[in-house]
């Protein structure tokens, strides 16, 4: 993935202590990912790194905005995005040794690693699973007013008035048997 190039942090020669790196993440991002949402974030991402010996804590902290239809009444609105992740790195000569899965592990002579994954994992939990703006407690909402009107109106209820009405009643009649 050469256009992720710029999300590679080059681990040789770095020094044991705390590093800042800053990310930003464009609308050409997601994109790089198979299976990705068709939405659009933009934002920027800070990595605080502290490197031990033969350990890497990495705290990423993400702030983003989702461009995105609301699931409610689809005007294009933007959805904050926020969180904060830790992650450790292992550096072993063995990875086979360590069987835990919250813990990544590097061989000691890895010279870069790419941090675009785990940004990408990190976008994806901070996306809400509906998307939708509180347009009630903002004086000027991006929603379509029109549909929201609409949906407050409340669903129409088709079922017919007759009480004796039954979906299964056609059934009653059906016959499996060929037609001969």
């Amino acid at each position: 993935m050469k256009d992720l190039v710029p999300y590679d942090i080059r681990l040789k020669g770095l020094k044991d202590g705390v590093h800042t790196f800053d990310f930003t993440v464009g609308s050409d991002f997601l994109p790089f990912f198979e299976n990705a949402p068709d939405d659009v974030v933009t934002g920027s991402v800070r990595v605080l790194l502290e490197k031990r010996v033969g350990l890497i804590i990495m705290q990423f902290n993400l702030n983003a905005e989702l461009h995105a239809p609301c699931d409610r009444c689809l005007a294009d609105i933007k959805i904050p995005l926020q969180g904060d992740y830790k992650l450790l790195i292992k550096s072993m000569e063995h990875p086979e040794e360590i069987e835990n899965e919250d813990v990544i592990v590097l061989h000691p002579e890895t010279p870069v690693w790419n941090v675009a994954p785990v940004i990408y994992e990190n976008i994806l939990l901070a996306i809400p699973v509906i998307k939708r703006y509180d347009c009630e407690s903002d004086l000027n909402p991006p929603c379509d007013m029109d549909m929201i009107k609409i949906l407050s109106q409340g669903i129409v209820d088709e079922t017919p008035e007759d009480e004796n009405f039954s979906p299964w009643k056609i059934l009653q009649n059906w016959d499996n048997k060929k037609n001969s």
